[in-house]
């Protein structure tokens, strides 16, 4: 009989509870939020992809691997930056403020895949991500963590 009072106690749309505001507190609406993110390649991660440097043809850095890692490091950028006052990766294009890149990092069977982006603000509801490079490397990597 308790777990069933339970159960509709927390469904009962009328009732007052905790959130991270307040200690009684009533859930008034849910809303979800649409944005647009536009995911480009500069010419440099091209020409990289496509026809190496001097060290060679980059393997491990295709184009549908490095979107898919962006798409899966959105929410976690966006949870960052809401949780830690020093984080900050979106670019807003106001004069004098220097553009922040981000190096997403994946271990993959070739190594750990780095991908340099720039994030930028465009609208209200459209942003920006743009690979600037992308390179494996082999061996042990550097730790490049917010969180330490």
């Amino acid at each position: 009989m308790k777990k069933v009072t339970e159960k509709i106690l927390l469904h009962d749309p009328l009732s007052l509870m905790a959130n991270k505001a307040s200690i009684q507190a009533r859930k008034a609406a849910e809303h979800q939020e649409l944005v647009l993110i536009e995911i480009w390649f500069d010419k440099h991660y091209y020409n990289r992809y496509q026809h190496g440097d001097e060290s060679g043809k980059r393997n491990g850095i295709d184009p549908d691997l490095v979107k898919e890692i962006i798409i899966q490091s959105i929410s976690w950028l966006i949870s960052c930056s809401g949780r830690y006052k020093f984080f900050r990766f979106l670019n807003a294009d106001k004069e004098n403020d220097p553009y922040h890149r981000i190096v997403l990092q994946k271990n993959t069977k070739e190594g750990l895949l780095n991908i340099v982006t720039e994030f930028h603000w465009i609208t209200l509801r459209r942003y920006e991500v743009t690979v600037k490079t992308a390179m494996v490397t082999v061996g042990s990597p550097k730790k490049l963590s917010i969180l330490g």
